[in-house]
């Protein structure tokens, strides 16, 4: 059981609208809600991880003179072996 809000009750009524098999099933509604906000929460987070990746891609390898060329094993050589 949730506590409907204004904005869950005019999900709930798209819902209903759009697929008027699930009208009188609040449950079905529901899951039906929650699986267009998973697919929608997934497809935004893949568009987000593939912006980043691609900034990244960008800017990788255009400031060589920030790190020594030995930085890497300099920063091994401060961890124990």
């Amino acid at each position: 059981m949730i506590t409907e809000s204004d904005r869950i009750t005019q999900a709930l009524d798209a819902v209903a609208a759009r697929w008027p098999e699930l009208a009188n099933d609040p449950g079905q509604q529901l899951r039906r809600v929650l699986e267009i906000g998973i697919e929608q929460l997934l497809a935004e987070t893949a568009a987000i991880r593939a912006e980043r990746a691609a900034a990244l891609g960008k800017v990788a390898g255009s400031m060589p003179e920030v790190w020594p060329s030995s930085g890497r094993e300099e920063l091994r050589d401060e961890w124990p072996a």
